[in-house]
């Protein structure tokens, strides 16, 4: 017996990533698109990567040029770059333009109908998670702040595409600046960052539409932005990640319609565990 399990594990096992990939691809609402998903994978990456299927490509996705991707992470899973995902607050098609460098450190979740044109260097720290309709325009480079997330219809763009010149003193000045989102970044939908932006870490864009148009590496960590242009208009706050908390604050708040506030049971150092604890399981 356990040598025709293992004869039959042996046949089998060559076979599991494809089987693995048709049984992904008919999530409800969320079809893959199994044909483009091996060809991205074996086209871009190195085969010890590729047979994992790291990267998902769902249905939707326009894929224009692939340039240079690369996965640089020791964990390679199956679905860990998912690009395309479907959500109900974006129905256009995905148009994937790349002609220069994405660098995925981890996994990262980019929801359909956004657009991406690229001729720099795109880095994904990892643990990403972007909303459907985002608009990458990248000409020098997007650093991505590892566990960092977008909201819906934000537009990234570093560069001015064209230059001025100064009629009076005949200056021209730089028409590119990269951009970069410190880690556990949460950026509210809508929000336009352009070239030159730079954010520290626990960084929160509490305000939809709001423009980030320079270094706000100045301001302390748990800083709130918001506004055209974006300033600091609250310090100390932090996005709660802890989902089974966040489960028990909601039926706070459903127990209790008269109250508005909130205050779990945990001493001031103890907030980090609080707020990430839980994250990933």
């Amino acid at each position: 017996m356990k040598r025709i399990k293992s004869i039959f594990k042996f046949i089998i096992y060559p076979f599991l990533p494809i089987l693995y990939l048709i049984k992904d691809s008919f999530p409800t609402g969320q079809p893959l698109n199994i044909i483009k998903t091996i060809y991205v994978n074996f086209r871009v990456l190195p085969f010890n990567q590729a047979i994992h299927f790291p990267i998902y490509i769902y249905r939707g996705v326009k894929i224009y040029k692939l340039g240079n991707i690369s996965i640089n992470s020791d964990r390679v899973k199956r679905g860990m770059i998912s690009i395309g995902e479907q959500y109900f607050t974006a129905y256009d098609n995905a148009k994937f333009a790349n002609g220069g460098i994405i660098i995925f450190n981890g996994p990262v979740n980019l929801g359909n109908g956004f657009t991406l044109d690229n001729r720099g260097v795109i880095i994904f720290k990892g643990f990403n998670r972007l909303g459907p309709g985002i608009t990458f325009i990248i000409r020098d480079k997007l650093e991505f702040g590892e566990y960092s997330a977008l909201g819906f219809r934000c537009f990234l763009m570093d560069s001015d595409d064209h230059f001025t010149i100064n009629c009076n003193t005949l200056e021209i000045g730089r028409n590119k600046k990269p951009i970069i989102i410190g880690r556990r970044n949460w950026i509210a939908n809508s929000t336009y960052i352009k070239k030159g932006t730079i954010t520290p870490d626990y960084t929160i864009v509490a305000s939809a539409n709001s423009l980030l148009s320079k270094d706000y590496s100045g301001i302390e960590p748990y800083s709130v932005l918001g506004g055209i242009p974006a300033k600091k208009i609250g310090s100390g706050i932090r996005r709660i990640y802890n989902f089974k908390e966040e489960a028990r604050i909601n039926k706070y708040f459903r127990d209790n319609p008269d109250i508005d506030i909130y205050i779990p049971n945990i001493r001031p150092e103890g907030v980090d565990e609080y707020c990430t604890s839980n994250f990933l399981d």
